[in-house]
């Protein structure tokens, strides 16, 4: 980076996420979404089909306010995950499936960003996008999978 040179950051919150799955497996697909290698959430997907879901409120680097303090418009929005870095090469997804592996397909990634923007009663607020974004398509390779001891098969899929 030259000399004098800012960085910029494209922070980014996610208010929702969706994941479809597809393929002729029936049942859960147990999701974990993790920030930078850092488990954040767990979440259990049904097979095959997308499963939406609204995300609660988990901070990166944007510190909370304290008890009792009040700021217009808050630093962030009153649920979502902030990737204060972006979601290229900070989102990840880890899966674990059952079934055979012949009978897994694809995941896909959606996402509903939130954005500090509109005015209401003259002060801005946090709105979540009304379509969805989709970030990645994965297929499913058995051959890709790691075997656990329960017999199950997991991957780790990273949004480049």
């Amino acid at each position: 980076m030259p000399v004098g040179a800012r960085a910029t950051l494209r922070q980014v919150w996610i208010g929702a996420i969706r994941l479809a799955v597809d393929g002729p497996a029936r049942g859960a697909v147990k999701v974990t979404l993790l920030r930078d290698g850092t488990p954040l959430l767990r979440l259990l997907c049904e097979a095959p089909g997308p499963s939406a879901f609204s995300l609660p409120r988990v901070n990166d680097l944007t510190p909370q306010l304290p008890d009792g303090g009040a700021q217009l418009p808050l630093p962030y929005p009153p649920h979502g995950i902030e990737f204060t870095h972006g979601l290229r090469g900070h989102l990840a997804l880890e899966l674990t499936a059952g079934g055979e592996p012949a009978e897994l397909g694809t995941i896909e990634l959606a996402v509903r960003e939130l954005r500090l923007g509109g005015h209401r009663f003259q002060a801005l607020q946090w709105d979540e996008d009304a379509d969805w974004t989709p970030l990645g398509l994965w297929r499913l390779d058995p051959e890709e999978a790691a075997d656990t001891a329960s017999g199950l098969l997991s991957w780790a899929l990273e949004l480049r």
